[in-house]
């Protein structure tokens, strides 16, 4: 199967409808400079969604707050003013609609579309600056925990094919050329 690829370097985000069926995979770069390249999470989609890669604190969903640990460069000097004036903010946000990938970190994305051939219904993103990637519900709200995990795999047999794929795909690309070791949003 032949994968397209792109380079998510955080001047512009990234942003599409995903349907059901579609499947998204993270691998760290730890897990691409491992033995055997396996991702360390996945969403298969159950129904329609928005799925994004967001480099920018402009431009995260109003439903994330950035913590002030998360934040780097310009931004976290700004945010030692807030915090000097006794302002305080909630502990990091986590749910399983969101990953915190790290440059060097590599998205994979299959989708199934009627002008798609089976050969071109994938590609592989690789993060070029610090990003969140998330998905959430049409319209901008938040799945519940309950419908996070609600996207179960209907087709194991597809699904470990996929998987099988784009692990042989990123293994075969070799180490990222740079990588982060922290993450934090760096841009306005």
């Amino acid at each position: 199967m032949n994968m397209a690829r792109s380079t998510h370097t955080g001047a512009e985000s990234f942003s599409m409808p995903a349907i059901t069926g579609d499947l998204v995979m993270h691998f760290p770069t730890d897990a691409i400079a491992g033995p055997s390249v396996h991702p360390v999470d996945f969403w298969l989609f159950d129904r329609p969604v928005e799925f994004a890669i967001i480099s920018k604190l402009s431009e995260l969903p109003a439903w994330f707050i950035l913590h002030p640990t998360e934040r780097m460069g310009e931004l976290a000097q700004a945010m030692t003013g807030e915090l000097r004036k006794g302002i305080s903010f909630p502990d990091p946000f986590y749910a399983p609609n969101v990953w915190r990938v790290k440059a060097g970190d590599r998205i994979a994305f299959f989708c199934q579309r009627p002008w798609t051939t089976p050969a071109e219904n994938g590609w592989i993103i690789d993060i070029g600056e610090n990003a969140l990637v998330y998905w959430q519900l049409p319209g901008g709200g938040i799945p519940n925990t309950l419908e996070a995990s609600g996207a179960s795999p209907t087709d194991d047999e597809k699904l470990e094919r996929w998987i099988q794929v784009a692990s042989a795909k990123i293994a075969s690309m070799g180490l990222p050329r740079s990588c982060a070791l922290d993450w934090g949003i760096a841009r306005q």
